[in-house]
């Protein structure tokens, strides 16, 4: 027998439904339409802007990503001294999708990911509660973002061609796989998402996803992509200071294989960002 819903069940689901704009009368114009909203975009929208929250939030208590290899290649910290005035930066940020055949330098390239990604040591500063801390905003301190730099053949000093981890805590480099196998399709696709060559850089951003989840439920998806928001704009401002040529993209990633290099699944760490870089 067909399962029956109790009357005031339907009634509240028809309601919610007018209220999200997904019914309307048929006698009216149809806003979605009229507006350009697909209906998993509307609908997802309306479910973040007013989610279910757990009752009671601990701390997060999902892994965080660890190193496979203890042969981590160090990266070193920059030097102070480099100014520049930020309202040129500002200013200055843009995107670029061609990029000189050069070699960008390995201290720029380290000072792109210390700058923008790299889990801050607060310690000094008098704070120290145990969460993480990173040059961008994340909802609750999640921080539930990892950053895997995929290198070209000669387009980093002294580093070779690959596929990486970047590891914020160390500000250091695990490396994935050296076979051209690996690195190639990701750059390839980077290349085609921009509509230009391959790029000499790209980074690829995923999402330790249950690190969010497990604190903000149904507004976790959100504040997932609110934060490689918050990183795309350091990078870009911090690629502009050190005279970078970024992009941000909007796909390109071939997800199953970065899934089988790192040993994870697409629900367990999600693809969420791609980010291109090159020099000038």
């Amino acid at each position: 027998m067909p399962r029956r819903y109790p009357p005031e069940k339907i009634a509240t689901c028809i309601y919610e439904l007018i209220e999200a704009g997904l019914l309307t009368r048929a006698s009216e114009a149809d806003p979605m339409t009229a507006h350009y909203w697909e209906l998993s975009a509307l609908s997802f929208h309306s479910k973040s802007r007013h989610p279910g929250l757990p009752a009671t939030r601990s701390h997060n208590t999902a892994p965080v990503a660890t190193p496979r290899s203890h042969n981590a290649l160090l990266l070193d910290r920059p030097e102070s001294g480099q100014e520049r005035d930020f309202v040129d930066v500002l200013e200055s940020r843009h995107s670029w999708r061609s990029w000189p055949k050069r070699t960008i330098a390995r201290k720029t390239f380290s000072n792109l990911l210390w700058m923008s990604a790299r889990n801050r040591d607060l310690a000094g500063a008098g704070v120290d509660d145990g969460c993480v801390n990173r040059p961008y905003p994340s909802g609750g301190s999640a921080y539930s973002l990892e950053l895997y730099p995929v290198i070209a053949p000669r387009a980093v000093e002294s580093i070779v061609a690959g596929v990486y981890r970047y590891l914020p805590e160390s500000h250091g480099l695990e490396l994935l796989s050296t076979a051209a196998t690996h690195y190639l399709p990701f750059l390839e696709a980077a290349g085609r998402s921009a509509s230009a060559e391959p790029p000499p850089v790209v980074l690829v951003v995923t999402s330790r996803f249950a690190r969010q989840g497990e604190v903000y439920g149904d507004l976790a998806y959100s504040l997932v992509l609110k934060e490689v928001g918050a990183l795309f704009q350091t990078l870009y401002l911090v690629a502009e200071y050190l005279e970078l040529a970024p992009c941000a993209l909007g796909g390109g990633t071939p997800d199953d294989l970065h899934s089988s290099l790192c040993e994870t699944t697409h629900v367990a760490e999600p693809v969420v960002g791609e980010f291109i870089v090159g020099p000038r």
